[in-house]
């Protein structure tokens, strides 16, 4: 737009001069036909510059007509997002306003799963707990005291965990059984071992979060005595009999508070 008033600006003056020329010219001068020349001159320029005028004029008319075709596109466009966003809007608080009554039936449903697999878990608990007799009553003492003895050193302190839980009728946590430095490189070895005496039904454990009370041991306490001493009398390994001492002493310390 400045560009155009520019144009405008300097073809203006220089008709303005052209003009203030010829005057000056006519004025002073004494041949008559001069002036015709100069007057010729000015009618021409002027034809020029009002063609000019109105190339100018039509360059700018449809320029202008570009345009406002343009804007009008744009608005369009505008005014059709618009609608989205009002049907996007209207969508949205719809979900707003039912979405408390969608997060209810969810956590409704997901409750009502969770009591009724609590209820079977405890149920087939309690099942385990009465077969449990007439299961291991039928297992020969040497299997455990074989089970016990060709385990590993995790698997033994576990058991020597559980029997001191069992015999003092005190919960414990699993990572209690650790030193807090053994923690991360042992519990899940350990939990391993818990996972595999419990399936096998030799221990029954109720658990409230990570608390557990242990009950009906059928491994007897002799053999896990006796799985103690040979590990102390045999291990060749000093850094693993280090290891082992060291949590023996850690659970009973615990069981003994």
């Amino acid at each position: 737009m400045e560009k155009i008033n520019l144009i405008h600006r300097n073809y203006w003056i220089g008709i303005l001069i052209a003009i203030i020329v010829c005057l000056l010219t006519m004025r002073y001068t004494a041949d008559a036909q001069l002036k015709d020349y100069v007057s010729f001159a000015a009618t021409l320029a002027s034809l020029i510059l009002a063609a000019f005028a109105i190339m100018q004029t039509m360059y700018s008319t449809t320029a202008m007509t570009n345009t406002m075709s343009i804007l009008s596109d744009s608005s369009k466009k505008i005014e059709a997002s618009t609608v989205d966003l009002t049907d996007t809007i209207a969508s949205l608080q719809n979900k707003i306003t039912n979405l408390p009554q969608e997060v209810g039936d969810r956590v409704h449903v997901q409750f009502n799963e969770f009591v009724v697999n609590r209820e079977q878990d405890i149920l087939q608990n309690n099942e385990a707990i009465a077969q449990q007799p007439a299961f291991t009553n039928q297992i020969d003492q040497r299997y455990f005291e074989n089970y016990v003895r060709l385990g590993s050193i995790n698997g033994l302190l576990l058991l020597y965990g559980i029997s001191l839980s069992i015999s003092t009728a005190r919960p414990f946590r699993l990572r209690d059984l650790l030193p807090e430095e053994q923690i991360s490189f042992n519990l899940e070895n350990m939990s391993g071992y818990l996972i595999s005496h419990t399936a096998a039904g030799f221990v029954l454990v109720s658990q409230q979060d990570e608390l557990m009370t242990l009950s009906n041991s059928c491994i007897e306490q002799r053999h896990i005595d006796s799985a103690i001493a040979l590990v102390v009398s045999n291990e060749t390994r000093p850094a693993l009999l280090k290891y082992f001492v060291d949590v023996k002493t850690h659970i009973d310390r615990l069981f003994s508070r």
